[in-house]
């Protein structure tokens, strides 16, 4: 009679725990790290880009006065601020946060506004709407930068992804915006 061999009942899959667990950490955690951080960073680069616009829209002129910063001071400072709270400045490309002034139609639809990069022309036109509209555009660095995955770059993952934002709110005093 062929001799039968017997197997333990425990402990024979301890063997595939190290194996397993690799697979679990950085098949599925680490990305799941990666981008649950770069998820929180476009939150954070969001609220800045919000903070700001309200900030413009709440402004009582266009320009620095001995009342107070205008539109485009208080915009830039309430940006530069809210980025600084997070060590995340850097991340702005040049030129931005841009702020405008859009002009649209009452009951006119979506199709009906235009924007204007200044101050408004007087007399203020009743029959329109007046909102601010802040644009950022930002490179969201990923958590560890520098390195490549299997020799390639991947927005987001492995190099910087650029994010842009629009933000707009109605003007609280338009006729603070005229020239």
């Amino acid at each position: 009679m062929p001799k039968t061999s017997r197997r333990r009942i425990r402990g024979g899959a301890i063997a595939e725990v190290p194996v397993g667990l690799w697979l679990l950490l950085v098949g599925f955690l680490l990305p799941l790290l990666f981008i649950a951080t770069w998820g929180l960073k476009i939150v954070l680069v969001y609220w800045s880009t919000r903070d700001a616009c309200y900030a413009a829209a709440k402004a009582a002129t266009w320009d620095d006065t001995t009342t107070g910063p205008g539109a485009v001071t208080s915009m830039t400072n309430t940006y530069t601020r809210d980025m600084a709270a997070f060590n995340a400045a850097s991340w702005t490309v040049g030129g931005y946060p841009n702020l405008n002034v859009m002009k649209q139609t009452v009951g006119g639809g979506y199709g009906s506004a235009s924007a204007l990069s200044g101050p408004l022309p007087t007399p203020i036109d009743g029959t329109k709407l007046y909102f601010m509209r802040v644009k950022v555009l930002a490179k969201i660095p990923p958590l560890i930068s520098g390195w490549k995955w299997i020799g390639l770059t991947i927005p987001g993952f492995t190099s910087p992804q650029e994010v842009s934002m629009n933000y707009q709110v109605y003007v609280e005093n338009p006729n603070g915006l005229a020239i």
